[in-house]
Parts: C-alpha cells; sequence; structure tokens
C-alpha cells in the first residue's frame, strides 16, 4: 500500500499449481481462462491434468471463476479442484456479442467475459455495487473498445512488406489467428516459432486448417500460396547478439522494458536445442508432412530472426504472417524497427 496500488492483475507464468504467484496467499478473485494444450511437457499430456494444474491458483474461501470450457472434462476438473479447495466456483457469461472490442480474434470475446467478471466480482467484494443484468455499463464498454495489444491479431504496413503478427501459441489461439489472418488478407510469407516441446506438425495444422476453412482452399491450395516459409529461433540477431537500446513491448498485459543485455526470448531455451536448431528443423519437417508437393528449398530453419525478417523483406510486397510465439512476434517488431506498432497510444 506504500505505493498506493489499488489493485493487481497478476498473471502466472506456466500453470498454477507450482506457479511463483502462489506465493500470495489470499487473493481477491481468481479466474481461469480456455483451457488448451500448452506447455505439456511440464503440464501434461492431457487437458484434465492441465486443468489441475491451472485450477493451482483456486484458495478456500476465494472466488474461483472460470469461462466457459469447450471441453468438459477440463470444466469438471476445475469445479472439483475448486470444490476440494473450499472456493466458491462460478462460471461466467459471455459478454453480449456487440460488445465491441480493441482487440482482433472471435476468441477474445471469451477473454473480455473474463476480465469482465473478475472486475466485476473485484469491484463487489470492494463494496461498489455494479449491475451486469443485460447490457454492459458504460464504464466497462469504453475501456474494452479502447484496449490495445501490439502483436495480437496486428497488421502493420511496412513499405512493401505488410505484417500479420499474432502471438498465438497454442491450437486453439492459433486456429483463431488463421481465422483472422485469412481473413484480412492473403499470407505467402510465414515466419513461425514455437518453444520446445510443443508438437509442431500439431501448431501447425491448426493454423493452416483454419486458414483453409475461412478462404475456403483446401489444405495443399493453401500451402502451395506461400511462397517462402521461416522457422527462426527467438534470437534477435545473426551474431547471436540481443536486441540493446530501450524498445518496449507489452505482451500478456505485462510491460516488458528491453535494456542492454537483456534478452527478448526466454532464458529457458536449452542451448543444445538451440545450437542444432532442433525444434526449428522438426517445425520444417512437419511443414513438409503437411504439404508434401511444396519445394523443400522454400523452407527454411534459421538461427536468429534477423535472418527471417531479411528474407520476407528481400521479397518485395507480400503478407508476411509471424505466429506462433510471443516473444518472436516482439523480436520481429524490434528487428524490424515497427516503432509505430509498439504503441500503446
Amino acid at each position: 500500500m506504500s505505493l498506493g496500488v489499488e489493485a493487481t492483475v497478476l498473471e502466472v507464468g506456466i500453470g498454477g499449481l507450482y506457479d511463483s504467484t502462489n506465493i500470495v496467499p489470499k487473493p481477491i478473485v481468481t479466474g481461469i481462462s480456455a483451457l488448451g494444450l500448452d506447455h505439456t511437457a511440464v503440464l501434461g499430456n492431457t487437458i484434465e491434468e492441465i486443468a489441475k494444474n491451472k485450477a493451482g491458483i483456486y484458495k478456500p474461501s476465494i472466488p474461483a471463476l472460470s469461462v466457459p470450457q469447450d471441453q468438459k472434462a477440463g470444466g469438471d476438473v476445475l469445479r472439483q479442484v475448486a470444490e476440494s479447495v473450499g472456493a466458491p466456483f462460478e462460471v461466467v457469461p459471455i459478454i453480449p456479442e456487440d460488445t465491441k472490442l480493441g482487440v482482433p480474434g472471435s476468441h477474445q470475446r471469451i477473454n473480455a467475459s473474463l476480465a469482465v467478471a473478475l472486475a466485476s466480482k473485484f469491484l463487489e467484494i470492494k463494496g461498489h455495487k455494479t449491475s451486469m443484468d443485460g447490457d454492459l455499463p458504460e464504464s466497462f464498454k469504453q475501456p474494452l473498445a479502447e484496449t490495445k495489444w501490439p502483436g495480437r491479431c496486428q497488421v502493420v504496413q511496412d513499405g512493401e512488406t505488410r505484417w500479420l503478427l499474432d502471438g498465438a501459441h497454442t491450437t486453439e489461439s492459433l486456429t483463431s489467428c488463421g481465422r483472422w489472418a485469412w481473413s484480412e488478407g492473403k499470407p505467402d510469407v510465414l515466419v513461425f516459432n514455437c518453444s520446445g516441446g510443443r508438437a509442431a506438425e500439431t501448431l501447425l495444422a491448426s493454423l493452416l486448417e483454419a486458414g483453409a476453412k475461412t478462404s475456403g482452399k483446401s489444405l495443399e491450395e493453401l500451402g502451395a500460396g506461400f511462397e517462402e516459409v521461416v522457422f527462426c529461433t527467438n534470437v534477435t540477431f545473426a551474431d547471436g547478439n540481443f536486441k540493446g537500446g530501450e524498445s518496449f513491448f507489452f505482451t500478456s498485459l505485462r510491460r516488458i522494458q528491453v535494456t542492454d543485455g537483456l534478452d527478448l526470448t526466454s532464458k529457458a531455451i536449452d542451448p543444445d536445442d538451440l545450437s542444432a536448431l532442433a525444434t526449428q528443423n522438426a517445425l520444417r519437417d512437419a511443414w513438409l508432412r503437411l504439404n508434401p508437393s511444396f519445394e523443400p528449398t522454400k523452407v527454411h530453419a534459421k538461427g536468429s530472426i534477423q535472418e527471417a525478417v531479411e528474407i520476407a523483406r528481400g521479397l518485395g510486397k507480400r503478407d508476411v504472417l509471424v505466429a506462433g510465439s510471443l516473444h518472436l512476434v516482439g523480436g520481429v517488431m524490434s528487428v524490424a524497427e515497427l516503432n509505430d506498432a509498439l504503441s500503446m497510444a
């Protein structure tokens, strides 16, 4: 309270059960958004295992919220864990379809619904009356409409290059990304990365299948529409160095200031994986399995974001889709010097 903070939104890093945010023993309210097969090497290989891990944020007597889960089994586990710890469980209602959102993407309505429910519950507990019957109050509508999130479903024109940026990194979010990207344009270059331990082929298939359905093409036709595909690491520059100076990138409602010596990517990267480009070559192999007639020389495994940006820009007037990692998107924005796109104004 010495800093005058009235409310803190604390997001877990990975999971919940063993996350460092559990140092807070008694939060005011907790909430879980849509479950997906993410960070399986840590959280588990089934939706039930992941739900149990994520439900680790639920605390005795603290309201435990969840959005409606696509997979009933995951929702059931959340409810069971909440009941076992004595946390009042609630599935939040979805906000009206005509509510304007500043962040594109169909899945963002679910995220916004959780945000509204968390804020409402917080205000209620703090003794402020909020009426959520029917339409949303203006005090909720305006912030939802004005929300900005650089790197999520964002289009940036950069000379001849048109960047389609989305840090989607789960099967569910990549499905939404595919719908968005092929409704925004016709991606003909792909820059992609994902962290080790994730199923490369499943992630790529989610993106491409959604794109094919949105564009009315077959998977083969969609894949053939790409001129170049680049799978790169999250290392910023080709010499192995990271971005210096000051730039800003917002990710998952956190503002990260990148200063000298601070990498845009996670320090949890396996150095052996990185040096061998193991993840990138696995992605390359997965792409060629999904697109067997694609020219192999046009699929690249690269060690840096700089190399990926140079390939994309070297093609001239192209729509470049960047997805699979928030760190990758942030790195592309930094390397390509898309400074205006980083603004939250």
